[in-house]
């Protein structure tokens, strides 16, 4: 699987290089005070009026959004406690009223297009009101029009709101029972908006979408995608949570439980003070696909959060039971643990039955460790196979052998054959051959972010300082500390302790 060609986020994201964070943040704040001096329109009409009105892209952005925002927040409504605000500003945004009157399906090409930030808080506000007056089925054909029209530049502008309106969007078509159309449509606005590398809160909406259809083409290309920019798109602490649990449960879904666990624990390592239910819900799949894998109890990570260890210590009790008798080959309270409520309630009903049906798998292993030669009869009574001719457990070291998880052959004899178990274990060619293209697409990708990223410090004014403040601490002076980072340079090149590029013979390729 080859790594595909790696974006020009500058040219994206009109954000040339070298340009300084310090003039960036000044502009940001500037355009923030001058969003927060607008009124917040009070009305519908003047809510409409104001997105009509708004026609250049820098307007969008530098006014229109930040008002849609002051208003998504509840900013300016009435209620006692800030969810009742911020319910009446979503109200706001569906534009009550003259919701008959603003009919998408009869907007133009251009004004789709010109519309396109605002048009994203006016649907998702809508899909999510089940009482609204337009039919289900005529808002997806606005959402239908809206992808195939909308701006990419303003859509990029409305960031973490464009996971409100996927998962508004998924919402509705679960409602109207139709939720197979979900995925192609929402997929559309992430592939329009940003690169596959960006990740924003529309990602987990997809995954969440093909996990309840059951189908995972759409999903495998972006869980196994390298997502290295968690900023650009403005996605939320949930958002990144639920898209590795996600991520995990489709891997599970196919069977590829070591990335299932992967995905599972890189939720569980995203730091917080204060655990979410997802992580824990992670912590105790992570434990079910580790056994299937490994047969062991699950080793988290030391740098993971104190606040996410005392959670799962305190409400996965059971899971870790189940593991270290598993892991003890204690099989009588391996299956007395399954007999446990939790896992039905925490619907890991499925992931415990494949825990259970991998138990002949480690007897066979553990036997392994014993007995370099033997007959599958006598194989089968110390697995506790009682299937007709030990065809449970022939089977089960057939699907080893090919999986490579385990080294032996078997030859044809009477009364039974004979198992041979071989020294070295080596890994069928289909799951090296998958292994490689994964780490090869991986290595570019890093390669590509590591370069990326080095060009980055080599323009930060932040990092060139302090390099020479260092450098001054070890022995190059004090004097030139608080001085501006040209002067500075000029001094070191004048020295002679620092040279340019092309002074050292080695920088031209001698």
């Amino acid at each position: 699987m080859a790594a595909p060609a790696h974006p020009d986020l500058s040219k994206i994201f009109n954000n040339p290089l070298g340009a300084s964070s310090s003039s960036s943040s000044s502009t940001n704040r500037a355009q923030a005070q001058n969003a927060s001096a607008i009124s917040l329109p009070k009305t519908s009409t003047d809510l409409l009026r104001l997105m009509k009105s708004t026609t250049t892209n820098q307007a969008v952005r530098d006014t229109l959004i930040p008002v849609l925002n002051r208003i998504a927040d509840g900013e300016g409504q009435t209620g006692s406690t800030k969810s009742q605000k911020m319910k009446k500003g979503e109200m706001l945004l569906q534009l009550p009223n003259i919701q008959k009157d603003f009919d998408v399906s009869k907007l133009t090409d251009a004004e789709i297009k010109a519309m396109t930030a605002a048009l994203v808080y006016v649907l998702s506000a809508r899909f999510d009101n089940s009482s609204a007056p337009e039919s289900d089925q005529l808002m997806m054909v606005w959402m239908m029009k809206f992808v195939k029209q909308l701006d990419p530049e303003q859509i990029r502008m409305t960031k973490s709101r464009l996971g409100v309106l996927a998962w508004s969007f998924q919402r509705l078509c679960k409602r109207s029972g139709k939720p197979e159309l979900c995925t192609p449509i929402i997929l559309g606005i992430q592939s329009f908006s940003y690169p596959p590398t960006v990740f924003t809160g529309v990602l987990p909406a997809i995954l969440e979408s093909c996990i309840l259809v059951r189908e995972f083409d759409f999903a495998l290309p972006l869980i196994n995608e390298v997502v290295r920019d968690f900023v650009t798109g403005a996605p939320t602490y949930l958002d990144v949570l639920t898209y590795f649990h996600h991520a995990g449960l489709v891997f599970a879904a196919l069977g590829d439980y070591a990335r299932a666990t992967e995905r599972f624990v890189m939720a569980l390592c995203i730091p917080t003070s204060a655990a979410s239910a997802i992580q824990l819900a992670c912590a105790k799949r992570a434990m079910l696909c580790e056994l299937i894998v490994t047969g062991k109890t699950l080793r988290y990570p030391k740098y993971i959060s104190s606040a996410v260890t005392r959670i799962i210590d305190r409400n996965a009790e059971t899971y870790t039971q189940l593991a270290k008798a598993f892991e003890n080959h204690e099989w009588a309270a391996v299956q007395a643990a399954g007999k446990s409520p939790d896992f039905k309630q925490d619907a890991n009903e499925g992931l415990l039955q494949a825990v259970l049906a991998s138990a002949p798998k480690r007897k066979i292993l553990k036997v392994r460790e014993t007995f370099s030669r033997l007959r599958l009869d006598q194989l089968a009574i110390k697995v506790e196979d009682d299937s007709p001719n030990g065809q449970l457990t022939r089977d089960t070291l057939q699907a080893m052998i090919q999986t490579g998880e385990v080294a032996a052959s078997i030859t044809p004899s009477e009364p039974s054959p004979i198992i041979t178990f071989h020294e070295h274990t080596i890994a069928g060619p289909e799951v090296t051959a998958r292994q490689l293209a994964e780490a090869q697409a991986a290595d570019a990708w890093l390669e590509l972010d590591l370069s990326a990223g080095n060009k980055s410090l080599g323009l930060s004014d932040t990092y060139l300082g302090k390099q020479l403040d260092m450098h001054d601490m070890s022995g190059g002076g004090k004097k030139s500390r608080g001085a501006g980072i040209e002067d500075r340079e000029a001094g070191l090149r004048k020295s002679g302790r620092v040279r340019g590029v092309g002074s050292n013979m080695a920088d031209t390729g001698f």
